[in-house]
C-alpha cells in the first residue's frame, strides 16, 4: 500500500469516521468493513447499503460501520414479573480458572438466502477454535478452553433477521435451556450464527446477572458470518459475555488539544473532543475491520484496560509508575513488560501506556502489516484510559491525529500532569520517558505547631529579619498578625500558651531575627514564653490590648505606618479575616478587626483608619458577619467602601482573591482548611509574602469557583497547608465540588 502524508491520513480518517457515523445512525450495524473505492458493502436488513469512504492519495480505503448497539442487558431476557436473587458475592474479586462450553446453532432466518448450509461444520469448528485460542491466551489462563460439547444444530427459522430475542429463545429451547439460563449459569454460551446481511452483525449479552465482569461468565452470542471477520465477531461478543464494554478512541479536533475535559460522564467533553465508539482498531472489543478483502489473520492482544478488569494481567506484564522515569516496553503480543499504569498526580485519573509493535501474536494483525497506517492505526506507543462505564479509550494525538506516538513524539494529559515521550523504538520494543508533574504539593507537620514550622521553613529556609509568635490555641489575638508578618518579611510561628516548644525555639535560633513580636496578652502567650523568647533575642516585644480588637489595632499600628487601603473583617470569627490576610499581605494592606455585629464602626477603629490615611476599604463577608450599618458608617466617614462576601467562607475567600489579584495575577496559590484557623493563619503570612492567594477549601474537594479563579489568575501550582486530615487526597487531586 502507498502511504499518504500524515495530514491526508488524518483527513481521510476523519472523512471515513463521518461517513461511518451517518451509516451507523441509519443502520445500526456492527462490523467495520474497509472496501476498495469502487465497491460497496453488501446490503443489510432493510435494503440499505454502506458506501466506501474516500481516502485521499491512498490505494486502499476504509469504511467503518460500528457494531451499533450490540450489547444486550441480561435483564431484557427476563419474563414479565420475573426477578433474580443475586448470587452471594465475595468482597474481593477472585481469580477464576474455568473451561467454557458452547452450544452452536446455525440459523437461516426468514428472508435470508441459501438456507442453513451457508457455513460448514468444519468452518464452525474453526471459528470456535479461533475464539478459544484468543480467550485462553488473553485471559492469562482463566479461560482454559472453549469447547463445543453439543452437536451443531441447523434451522430455517420462521423468525426474521430482526427478531434476535425470539431466535435466541427458540435456539436455547433446542438445547433444553431458556435463553436467560445462559447468562445466569457460568461458562456456557449459546452462539447463534446467521448468514451475511442478516440483521445486526453481532450481539452479545453483557455480564451475568447481576452483571459483574468475570472470566467465568456465560452468555448469548449472535454473529453474522462474512468469512473474514468471523473469529473477531464471535470473540468480540463473547467478550461482552465476560462483562467487557467497547474499545473506543478519543479525538480532539484542535491541533493543540490531546484530551478533552470531561463535563458530563461518561463521554461529553470540552472543547470539541469526542469518544468514537468501536474506533480502536487494535482491540477485539473495538470494531472488526476489513481492508481490501483482508482481516486479521489472528486478532491482536486484548487491551491492558480490559485485562485488568478481568484480572487477566500477567505478573510481569504491567508496571505501576509513580515518578518520572524512563522505561522500555515490549510489544503487545509478546512477553515481559508490555504496559504501564500511571496516575496523573494532578487529577487522580488512571492511564495506561502500551506499545503496539506488531510482534509476537500481534504479527498476524492487520495493523502490523501497515494496512491501517492510513487510518492512523499503525505501530507505536498508545495512551489509554477507562471511562466510568468501563469502556476502554485510546487517547489519540491532537488534531484528530494518529492513535499512536512514534519516536520523537509526545502525548500530554489534559491537566498537564502526565507526559509520555517516545524516545526510540525497535521492531519489538519502545523506550519512553514518563514525566509526572503534580499541580499540588503539601506542607505539613504532625500538629499545628510543626505545620507552622514547616510553612516557615518553606518560606524562610535560612534567616529572617523578624518573627511573629502567636498562640496556637485560639485565634483572636493573631488574626491581624499574618499580613503584618508578610509585610515585615518574616514567618508567623505558633506556641503553647505556657511553654515554647523546643522545635519552635530551635527554628527561631536558626532564623536569627533582629526582632521577635509576640502578639496577644499574657493569657494568650504567657510571660514565661516571653522570657524564653527574650533569651533567644533580647529585642522581643509584646503587642496587645484590652481585647482582640485592641490587640489587632496595636499590630496594625506597629506594621503599617501609612496605608490608603485596608480590609475590614469581623473579629468574632476567623474565616473572613483569614480569607483577607494573604491578599492584604500581598498588597501591603492591613486587616482591621471590628465587631461585625455592631451597628457602626467604633471610634477607636475609625481613629486608626484616619491615622493610617485609609481612603478605600474592603469589607470582607456578607451583612450577617459585618453589618450594613458598619458599612454605612464607614461610607459616612468619607471612606469608599466595597464588599466582598459570598454565600459561605469558601466563596468569600474566592471573591477576595479574585479582586486582590485581578491585575497582577499569580502563578502559585495556597490551600488551607476553612474549618480550623492554625494552618491558614501561618500560611497566610507565607502566601502574602509570596504575593499569592490563599483559598479556604473543604477537607475533601476544591470549590469549582476557586479552580476557575486560579485558572484566570494564571496559577500553575498550589501548595496544601496541613496534613491529610485537614486537606484530603481529593484536594490534592483537585477534585471539584
Amino acid at each position: 500500500m502507498m502511504l499518504s502524508p500524515a495530514g491526508d491520513r488524518r483527513s481521510a480518517r476523519a472523512a471515513a469516521r463521518a461517513a461511518v457515523m451517518l451509516v451507523a445512525g441509519a443502520l445500526v450495524l456492527p462490523l467495520l468493513v474497509a472496501v476498495a473505492p469502487a465497491e460497496s458493502a453488501e446490503g443489510t436488513a432493510g435494503g440499505a447499503a454502506t458506501q466506501a469512504a474516500p481516502v485521499a492519495q491512498a490505494e486502499a480505503s476504509a469504511d467503518r460501520v460500528s457494531y451499533g448497539d450490540d450489547m444486550v442487558d441480561p435483564s431484557a431476557l427476563l419474563e414479565a414479573g420475573e426477578e433474580y436473587v443475586p448470587r452471594a458475592e465475595s468482597p474481593f474479586r477472585e481469580r477464576i480458572v474455568r473451561g467454557h462450553f458452547a452450544d452452536v446453532a446455525v440459523v437461516a432466518p426468514r428472508g435470508s438466502i441459501g438456507g442453513s448450509g451457508f457455513v460448514s461444520d468444519a468452518r464452525v469448528n474453526e471459528i470456535v477454535a479461533g475464539v478459544a485460542n484468543f480467550w485462553t491466551t488473553q485471559s492469562n489462563g482463566q479461560v482454559t478452553s472453549l469447547t463445543r460439547d453439543t452437536p451443531i444444530r441447523r434451522f430455517t427459522s420462521a423468525y426474521s433477521c430482526s427478531q434476535t430475542m425470539e431466535i435466541w429463545s427458540a435456539m436455547a429451547a433446542e438445547f433444553g435451556q431458556r435463553a436467560v439460563d445462559y447468562v445466569s449459569r457460568d461458562s456456557r454460551h449459546l452462539i447463534v450464527l446467521v448468514p451475511k446481511g442478516c440483521g445486526s452483525v453481532g450481539l452479545g449479552t453483557v455480564g451475568v446477572v447481576p452483571g459483574e465482569t468475570s472470566a467465568g461468565n456465560g452468555g448469548l452470542v449472535w454473529a453474522t458470518l462474512d468469512g473474514i471477520t468471523d473469529v473477531d465477531t464471535v470473540a468480540h461478543e463473547l467478550g461482552h459475555n465476560l462483562g467487557l464494554n467497547h474499545s473506543n478512541v478519543h479525538y480532539c479536533h484542535d491541533a493543540m488539544t490531546s484530551e478533552g475535559r470531561l463535563i458530563a460522564p461518561p463521554s461529553t467533553f470540552a472543547p470539541g473532543c469526542v469518544d468514537v465508539e468501536y474506533d480502536d482498531s487494535y482491540d477485539i472489543m473495538g470494531g472488526g475491520i476489513i481492508v481490501n478483502g483482508k482481516g486479521n489473520t489472528q486478532p491482536p492482544a486484548l487491551n491492558v484496560t480490559h485485562k485488568q478488569l478481568l484480572d487477566a494481567v500477567a505478573s510481569d506484564e504491567l508496571r505501576s509508575v509513580n515518578q518520572t522515569t524512563t522505561v522500555t516496553l515490549n510489544s503487545t503480543g509478546t512477553s515481559g513488560l508490555r504496559a504501564l499504569s500511571i496516575i496523573d498526580p494532578r487529577t487522580g485519573q488512571r492511564y495506561f501506556v502500551d506499545f503496539r509493535g506488531g510482534a509476537g501474536t500481534d504479527a498476524a494483525a492487520l495493523y502490523a502489516s501497515g494496512a491501517l497506517d492510513f487510518w492512523g492505526a499503525g505501530k507505536g506507543v498508545r495512551v489509554l484510559t477507562m471511562r466510568s462505564d468501563q469502556s476502554s479509550v485510546v487517547l489519540s494525538r491532537p488534531g484528530d491525529g494518529p492513535l499512536v506516538s512514534v519516536a520523537g513524539e509526545s502525548w500530554e494529559s489534559q491537566s498537564r500532569g502526565l507526559k509520555v515521550r517516545v524516545d526510540s523504538t525497535t521492531a519489538t520494543t519502545a523506550t519512553l520517558t514518563v514525566t509526572l508533574d503534580s499541580f499540588t504539593s503539601r506542607v505539613s507537620g504532625v500538629d499545628r505547631y510543626s505545620t507552622a514550622l514547616a510553612i516557615a521553613e518553606a518560606g524562610y529556609p535560612s534567616t529572617a529579619p523578624i518573627v511573629y509568635v502567636a498562640t496556637g490555641v485560639n485565634f483572636p489575638d493573631a488574626l491581624a498578625a499574618a499580613p503584618a508578618a508578610a509585610v515585615k518579611g518574616g514567618p508567623l510561628l505558633l506556641t503553647l500558651p505556657e511553654q515554647l516548644p523546643a522545635t519552635v525555639a530551635a527554628k527561631i535560633k536558626r532564623l536569627a531575627p533582629a526582632k521577635i513580636v509576640v502578639v496577644g496578652g499574657p493569657n494568650a502567650v504567657s510571660n514565661t514564653v516571653l522570657a524564653q523568647l527574650k533569651a533567644i533575642q533580647s529585642n522581643t516585644v509584646r503587642l496587645s490590648g484590652v481585647d482582640r480588637f485592641a490587640t489587632a489595632r496595636a499590630i496594625v499600628e506597629d506594621a503599617f505606618p501609612r496605608s490608603t487601603d485596608a480590609y475590614i473583617a469581623t473579629g468574632r470569627n476567623y474565616p473572613d479575616a483569614l480569607a483577607a490576610a494573604a491578599a492584604a499581605g500581598a498588597q501591603a494592606r492591613p486587616v482591621v478587626l471590628v465587631d461585625g455585629n455592631a451597628p457602626a464602626i467604633d471610634p477607636s477603629s475609625l481613629a486608626l483608619l484616619r491615622k493610617l490615611g485609609v481612603v478605600r476599604a474592603t469589607v470582607v463577608g456578607g451583612t450577617s458577619v459585618v453589618s450594613s450599618g458598619m458599612q454605612a458608617s464607614l461610607t459616612n466617614s468619607g471612606v469608599a467602601v466595597t464588599r466582598r462576601g459570598g454565600v459561605d467562607r469558601f466563596q468569600t475567600a474566592q471573591l477576595v482573591n479574585e479582586s486582590a489579584f485581578a491585575t497582577t495575577g499569580a502563578t502559585e496559590a495556597f490551600f488551607a482548611t476553612g474549618y480550623q484557623f492554625p494552618d491558614a493563619l501561618a500560611g497566610a503570612a507565607l502566601a502574602g509574602a509570596r504575593k499569592a492567594p490563599l483559598y479556604l477549601v473543604p477537607a475533601t474537594c476544591v470549590p469549582s469557583a476557586a479552580a476557575n479563579g486560579m485558572t484566570k489568575l494564571g496559577v500553575v501550582g498550589a501548595t496544601l497547608l496541613g496534613g491529610v486530615n485537614a486537606l484530603g487526597d481529593g484536594v490534592a487531586m483537585m477534585k471539584l465540588c
